[in-house]
């Protein structure tokens, strides 16, 4: 069953990527508002005997200000700023009669900031440890480096996700590219283990854990694999 709609989804947004209940005084939120369209599957081919195709595909706009505490390495000084991004982003979904396998597609033009390529700094002044060649933190203060803004990024991503038994391996490859910057890509396959067989023509995703492994191309040169684990719990609809 595909069921169509418009949506508006506002939403806060935190810059410094890691957000302490213990150090709400530093929570600087910024905003993010998208508005598009999205046809959402149900369930697909609830008669088994069916042997056609389906999809799902959606655009949306968006705009976001975010709430940066910068250390602007041009005057040496501390900074608040509000950088402003927008964009499109689309995605595209295609389902098969066979249900193992699904094929899926994400792009994103947008228009913002140098977010990737400022470091993170930290105060040494209040809750840090300096011994020898190491500095300790528990949090990060806020961003390091010289913002730059109107920075054109394009982002084009394809995966396709496979169901068998109880694992869930998603191939995938991803290429992003920030003006004036190198264009860089990644090459992986991220493995779900499933509670249950995973069922794409119900569309329903138990809980699961996965470990995956990637490499990055940049500079004209493939990183060394990155292996990393994710993890999602699934509580139902509300």
């Amino acid at each position: 069953m595909l069921k169509s709609n418009f949506y508006v989804q506002p939403s806060l947004i935190n810059a410094t990527d890691i957000f302490s209940l213990s150090d709400f005084a530093n929570f600087r939120p910024g905003g993010k508002i998208k508005f598009g369209y999205q046809s959402i599957v149900d369930e697909i081919f609830p008669n088994k005997n069916f042997k056609g195709y389906t999809f799902s595909i959606g655009a949306n706009l968006f705009a976001s200000v975010d709430n940066v505490k910068l250390y602007n390495t041009d005057i040496s000084a501390i900074e608040k700023k509000y950088p402003a991004s927008f964009g499109v982003e689309i995605n595209y979904t295609q389902f098969f009669p066979a249900n193992w396998i699904v094929l899926s597609f994400t792009g994103t033009l947008s228009n913002g900031w140098n977010d990737n390529d400022l470091l993170n700094y930290k105060d040494i002044s209040s809750n840090s440890v300096l011994d020898g060649n190491i500095v300790a933190f528990k949090e990060f203060d806020g961003k390091y480096g010289k913002l730059e803004t109107g920075k054109n990024k394009a982002r084009i991503s394809i995966s396709a996700p496979i169901s068998f038994w109880h694992l869930n391996p998603i191939p995938y490859a991803v290429w992003a590219s920030t003006s004036n910057n190198k264009p860089t890509g990644f090459l992986g396959i991220y493995t779900n283990i499933l509670s249950k067989r995973v069922d794409f023509h119900a569309f329903k995703l138990p809980s699961t854990f996965g470990i995956g492994v990637d490499k990055v191309w940049q500079g004209n040169r493939w990183s060394k694999a990155n292996v990393f684990v994710r993890g999602n719990i699934n509580l139902g609809e509300f």
